[in-house]
């Protein structure tokens, strides 16, 4: 069976009182006709009857309908009768950011970039891009790392952390060269390993 999106129940909360209540009514007016003697009372009785469960047929016919559809037609035929108004999100689109780099207008693509992460947090592909440019490019080594660094903690995607990882450690010699020549020789570190650059308030 096709899972149903929660969210397309929507008015659940008001769709079921206002269905209880209609066809409370329906069976109230067919009971009081059946009970009354005259005909007239009783035709009366049953047309409103029957009006009321129209109305509560109403009430829940699109989303009892969609819902059906979605379980036994299966996701595919389903989505062609109701289709689903909560889709996925489209992909990214990084040709504006990738433009404006080959432009040269680095800052710009940074920015574009940058307004992906905004919806896209994870987006591996945008978090290397951004080392990219920060390190070859502008050769900034140290806005290079921040972005290494707030990317480790959001990127989920092997491949593209395999390959931040080669890019890091392009970068990284600047950055220790660096860090040991401005600390002091007993605050310097005595492994290789570059460990305190990752914590690094760059």
């Amino acid at each position: 069976m096709a899972e149903i999106n929660g969210e397309k129940w929507h008015g659940m909360s008001w769709r079921l009182p206002l269905c209880a209540i209609f066809l409370s009514l329906s069976f109230f007016l067919a009971q009081m006709g059946l009970r009354s003697g005259n005909m007239l009372t009783v035709f009366a009785c049953l047309l409103f009857a029957a009006a009321s469960l129209v109305a509560a047929v109403i009430t829940m016919a699109t989303v009892m309908a969609e819902g059906a559809s979605k379980m036994f037609l299966g996701g595919l035929l389903g989505n062609l009768i109701f289709p689903d108004q909560h889709a996925t999100r489209p992909p990214p689109a990084y040709s504006p950011a990738e433009a404006r780099r080959m432009e040269g207008r680095f800052e710009e693509a940074i920015k574009a970039y940058e307004e992906i992460l905004a919806e896209y947090p994870d987006d591996g592909r945008v978090h290397l891009a951004l080392m990219d440019i920060a390190w070859r490019d502008l050769e900034d080594a140290r806005r290079a790392m921040r972005f290494y660094q707030r990317a480790r903690k959001v990127v989920k995607d092997e491949a593209y952390l395999k390959e931040m990882q080669q890019a890091y450690e392009d970068f990284a010699p600047i950055l220790l060269d660096e860090y040991q020549r401005l600390m002091p020789p007993a605050a310097k570190p005595s492994d290789k390993t570059r460990r305190y650059l990752d914590e690094a308030d760059l």
